[in-house]
């Protein structure tokens, strides 16, 4: 007799996690059909991940979170929530028992999403951002000095595109085709960044590169 199941494997009896940035998540699977549920309240905004702690389990590789309204695979992305949300975190057995321990990771919380709250950027910056959902959009500003020359990239599969933030319809880079943009400003300016593209991790990438060599105007 191993006692009581540890964990229920319905949404009525799954474990209530608690909130917070590093939470673990530890279990048995008595059987070889075992299921055991978690549930969780994420926060508006925040993404999600799970990081498996027994690495040589396979359940604990294939933890995945899941929303009861649809399932949400936590490779190859994080996931986030448009808004308060309760979700699972689901460890099936798959044939093997034993041991595991996982630990649920709040990522944190969106990165602007829009320009009353874009994230101010101060110098040349390197960060990592999340597209939490598929709809989701990170913005930033910064504050372009006349006549430099800026460098924007974002690695993985995001975009990045520069507007003024005083004409928002006016894009500084959507004719640069690039990976890498380039642009300035004929004044000083603030400038909104918007990072888009499918639910990933993204870097981005803020160089002043500095003046430009050369006038483009005869006045200049």
């Amino acid at each position: 007799d191993l006692g009581l199941d540890d964990h229920g494997g319905t949404t009525g009896t799954a474990t209530v996690l608690p909130e917070g940035d590093s939470v673990p998540v530890e279990g048995t699977l008595e059987l070889s059909s075992d299921l055991d549920l978690f549930s969780f309240l994420a926060r508006a905004g925040h993404t999600y991940a799970l990081r498996c702690d027994t690495l040589i389990f396979d359940p604990c590789r294939d933890a995945r979170i899941f929303a009861p309204w649809d399932e949400i695979r936590e490779q190859p992305s994080p996931v986030g929530v448009a808004r308060d949300a309760w979700l699972q975190v689901r460890v099936e057995a798959r044939g093997q028992r034993g041991a595991y321990a996982l630990t649920l990771l709040d990522l944190g919380a969106d990165q602007g999403t829009g320009a009353q709250d874009a994230v101010p950027l101060s110098g040349d910056v390197s960060l990592t951002g999340y597209l939490s959902h598929p709809v989701d959009e990170d913005f930033f500003r910064l504050d372009a000095v006349a006549g430099h020359v800026y460098r924007l990239e974002a690695e993985g599969a995001a975009s990045v595109e520069a507007f003024l933030l005083a004409t928002p319809d006016a894009s500084l880079t959507r004719n640069d085709t690039a990976k890498v943009h380039h642009f300035l400003v004929d004044a000083d300016a603030a400038v909104l960044l918007r990072v888009s593209g499918p639910r990933a991790q993204y870097r981005l990438d803020v160089r002043d590169v500095g003046r430009d060599d050369h006038a483009g105007t005869p006045s200049d």
